[in-house]
């Protein structure tokens, strides 16, 4: 600046990985988290806040070209913007495109199970944002490939009920009493494949185009 002076940054700065969209604190206020969404480089970064100078760790997540590894089972490739803490050791991270919700030791990063929203009638979820009552350990999940959200039990980790909600569902919260939900909607459009077409025939019989003018009632 003029005269020599400087600007001295507001608090302290932690470089998270890139493209941090999602963010949470744990229940004790011990950790924050944050979901790296990429490009091409996904991962969840931990922020230790029990010492001076906070400690970072960062569990990265396979990437394109990597290969998978003989005996693993856990083929993580990507995270997207849902956290929820079950506790100060125990974290939720939506997947995003692989349509699963991974349940992660903090801050071991060790794996402690998988919410499979592809379950059934419902295929090519996306998991998104994700909610947690902890009194009955229900974790809902935005799944904004089909519009609805999914109810897991955490004891179980298996699906309870789906619920179909607006278009494009893109973050959630639940109420203080925990008894409604709320779910805000990003999508103007709900597009839905045509009957009859196989899949080997859909470049051919598809439109390069859109198929009608907007705004129009079609």
């Amino acid at each position: 600046l003029p005269g020599g002076r400087t600007i001295e940054p507001l608090g302290r700065q932690y470089a998270t990985g890139p493209g941090a969209f999602g963010l949470a604190i744990s229940p004790g206020g011990k950790f924050a988290v944050t979901a790296d969404g990429g490009p091409d480089r996904y991962s969840l970064t931990i922020v230790d806040m029990t010492d001076d100078p906070w400690r970072l760790q960062r569990l990265e997540a396979k990437r394109k070209n990597d290969k998978k590894d003989p005996g693993d089972d856990d083929d993580w490739r990507s995270v997207f913007l849902g956290l929820a803490w079950e506790n100060d050791s125990n974290l939720f991270a939506s997947e995003g495109n692989s349509g699963r919700v991974r349940q992660v030791a903090v801050p071991s990063g060790r794996l402690l199970g998988l919410f499979e929203l592809n379950d059934g009638k419902w295929k090519d979820s996306y998991a998104a944002d994700i909610a947690y009552d902890p009194d009955r350990k229900l974790l809902y999940v935005a799944d904004q490939a089909n519009f609805r959200v999914a109810v897991f039990s955490t004891r179980t980790r298996k699906a309870l009920s789906s619920v179909k909600v607006g278009r494009l569902p893109f973050k959630m919260a639940l109420s203080p009493d925990r008894k409604r939900l709320y779910v805000t909607n990003l999508g103007m459009f709900e597009y839905k494949p045509i009957p009859g077409l196989a899949k080997d025939t859909v470049a051919a019989a598809s439109l390069p185009f859109p198929a009608f003018g907007f705004p129009s009632a079609e």
